[in-house]
């Protein structure tokens, strides 16, 4: 009586789920590839298999089968593999939860095993094909296989009598994602800082200083200026944030973004966990962690000193009540519109609460609800009313959701960013237990969660088998998806539009916490600039130029300075405390310490030619460095400039071009460091040994 009741409420449950959430959409099937499933019942307790001797009842992998006795009888001719197999001794089924495509099995008699027959039908009970078993040799016989391949799905399989043993069927199931490669684009990683907790999060003020201002989760804003990391905090909220768990944890200090005029007005805004008293029907309530919200608040600098925060002038804008410890997101960021863009998980907990009685989360969800801020993408205007006036153009300010909504169906955006170039919103969706994805977001998207998960259908209450078919109509695909063979949660970073590293730019850069496989977090990439057509991006993994994969840290983040440089944020423990955390510049292999460089060559092609005073043209004029040598060095602080200074005249003109073109073909002076070089190359700080030289 109490299955039957469970059965009725999971049931009932899923009607609510797919109703509410989506009374308006059809049904719609994506791209399936098949997948092959096979039962041997020998493999006691091996993960790929539940069959145990004397079992008579079990479900395998979306089979359900009743009826029969998992046995041995030591003859081997009654066995495909091993010593046991399906006893069907009067008769027994096997159902499955999804209809199947084909199978194939193992089907005998013999000795005190009677005959039977195998009859396969569908969902609606049509007969689709029988088999009789084979009659059993004194020796195992490979050829006793019976197969169904009917046009119509196979929904069930009834035995009349016999043993099956070896049962293999192949169904629908969303095509995995390609596994991530390894790239042919070489980073290094430039040490900047280190001796932090947990950084989470890098940023800049926008005003010119070359500031880089880094939020640890412990719960402080930290300042990195010409190099250093300052020790005085810009901003310390640790009495504010919630008891973080030194292991792990997803609370705590969490972003930060500066007012587009934080140079005029010394705004700034902060993401952060703060404690609160749950109800007694919450979940975090009497937990080990307890219960917080989700704050967003504006602070401002202090007017004595520009590192340094006022925690005095803290105004909260917005909060949320967070159900469980995890799924919090973090991000806030100001958009090309000068909008403020925040993000929010689902609440936390595994399936978005649907799985629980009743649904912790409502009964469909938080991420398709689009009543509650949670598992959504918000935008406000923080330059209008008290506390935030909303945008008018936000989608669903005419009813139908909350106001502040901008796109949702997310689990955990925990990064999203903004191409610099394109003004494309990019942002990372953390999944549960099988895809990480990333999505390009438009203004009042659904993404699907928990409908789907990446470009897979996800059911709540079988979260690790894909279903064949959800009602998903109107949903935004992810661009790009990888599995948890590969990672578990991922990163989300930006898109490289700086001048430091040429071959990067157009790509976006983000990165996974820590893959299975080693425990060791990785930096990724992928082609924005790509012809894709249909398809995902191709992810790829950043090979290391100064050390070797796996990269031996967890990472926590990418952030972006001023000028477009990324860097990565790492920690040596998953927890939040301590002082493993890093912060690293990610350059190009060529920017090293010093080395030999061919006097003029401008474009680095290893030859002096018409393209090199073209280079040096192009520079002039349109302020192009990605073809300079190293792509360092400007009016402040030539650098390697030097080497395209013909004239001599420590700076860099039209008549640099033409002395350059005078030499390459009217006989005129050398460029002024030859005389310095009999080989044609000199030593230039922050360059590569140059191909053309010795």
């Amino acid at each position: 009586m109490i299955a039957t009741i469970e059965r009725v409420r999971r049931h009932a449950t899923r009607v609510a789920f797919l109703i509410c959430a989506l009374a308006a959409l059809a049904s719609a099937r994506v791209g399936f590839s098949q997948e092959s499933v096979t039962i041997i019942f020998e493999n006691f307790g091996e993960e790929r298999d539940i069959t145990r001797p004397g079992t008579s009842e079990f479900s395998f992998r979306g089979s359900n089968w009743s009826g029969g006795v998992v046995t041995t009888f030591g003859i081997t001719s009654l066995y495909a593999s091993g010593s046991y197999t399906y006893h069907l001794d009067g008769g027994g089924e096997v159902t499955f939860d999804a209809p199947i495509d084909s199978v194939r099995f193992f089907y005998v008699h013999g000795f005190d095993v009677s005959g039977g027959t195998a009859t396969a039908f569908d969902a609606e009970g049509n007969e689709l094909g029988s088999a009789a078993s084979h009659n059993a040799t004194f020796f195992n016989d490979q050829g006793n296989f019976v197969e169904f391949d009917p046009e119509a799905a196979i929904a069930r399989i009834t035995f009349s009598d016999g043993a099956v043993d070896d049962f293999t069927f192949t169904t629908s199931a969303p095509p995995g994602p390609e596994p991530i490669q390894l790239g042919d684009l070489e980073i290094r990683l430039e040490e900047v800082a280190t001796g932090l907790s947990s950084p989470v999060f890098l940023t800049h003020a926008g005003d010119g200083s070359g500031r880089l201002f880094v939020v640890d989760q412990s719960g402080l804003i930290r300042v990195i200026r010409d190099g250093e990391l300052l020790e005085t905090p810009f901003l310390d909220i640790r009495d504010r944030i919630v008891t973080l768990n030194p292991n792990f944890d997803e609370r705590g200090a969490l972003g930060l973004a500066f007012h587009p005029d934080f140079e005029s007005n010394g705004r700034f805004f902060v993401r952060y966990s703060g404690p609160r008293e749950g109800g007694e029907e919450e979940p975090c309530t009497n937990s080990s962690r307890g219960c917080h919200e989700e704050i967003l608040a504006e602070f401002r600098v202090s007017e004595s000193d520009p590192d340094v925060a006022d925690p005095e002038s803290e105004r909260i804008l917005f909060r949320a009540d967070e159900p469980e410890f995890n799924h919090n997101s973090g991000q806030v960021l100001f958009g090309p519109d000068g909008l403020l863009y925040f993000s929010l998980g689902d609440g936390g907990g595994a399936n978005d609460g649907l799985h629980q009685d009743p649904p912790r989360h409502g009964p469909i969800g938080n991420g398709q609800n689009l009543e509650t801020a949670l598992g959504s993408l918000l935008r406000i205007d923080v330059d209008g009313d008290e506390p935030y006036a909303i945008p008018d153009d936000n989608p669903f300010v005419e009813g139908g959701g909350l106001d502040e909504i901008y796109a949702y169906g997310f689990r955990n955006p925990y990064r999203f960013s903004f191409d610099r170039e394109s003004g494309e919103l990019w942002l990372a969706d953390v999944g549960q237990l099988l895809f990480e994805e990333i999505n390009i977001v438009e203004r009042g998207g659904n993404y699907g969660w928990v409908i789907r998960e990446g470009a897979h259908c996800f059911d709540p209450f079988d979260p690790q088998n894909p279903p064949a078919d959800c009602p998903s109509e109107g949903m935004i695909d992810p661009v790009a998806e990888y599995d948890h063979s590969e990672g578990t949660a991922v990163i989300g970073g930006f898109v490289y539009r700086g001048s430091r590293f040429p071959e990067l730019v157009g790509k976006y850069v983000f990165g996974e916490f820590t893959s299975p496989a080693n425990g060791s977090g990785r930096i990724l990439y992928l082609d924005t600039e790509e012809d894709r057509g249909e398809n995902l991006f191709t992810i790829r993994e950043f090979p290391l130029v100064d050390r070797d994969l796996p990269l031996g840290e967890f990472v926590l983040g990418i952030g972006e300075d001023e000028s477009g440089e990324l860097y990565v944020l790492t920690s040596a423990t998953s927890g939040p405390l301590g002082t493993e955390g890093s912060v690293y510049r990610i350059e190009s292999p060529s920017v090293v310490e010093g080395g030999a460089q061919v006097i003029g060559d401008c474009n680095r092609d290893g030859t002096l030619d018409v393209s090199d005073p073209v280079c040096v043209f192009r520079f002039l004029f349109t302020g192009q460095v990605a073809a300079l040598p190293c792509g360092a060095g400007d009016a402040e602080d030539p650098g390697n400039l030097a080497l395209l200074d013909w004239q001599g005249d420590e700076r860099l003109d039209i008549s640099d071009g033409v002395a350059a073109l005078g030499f390459l073909f009217l006989g005129g002076p050398p460029h002024p460091l030859a005389d310095q070089a009999t080989s044609g190359c000199i030593v230039i700080a922050g360059c590569p040994d140059h191909p053309g030289c010795p």
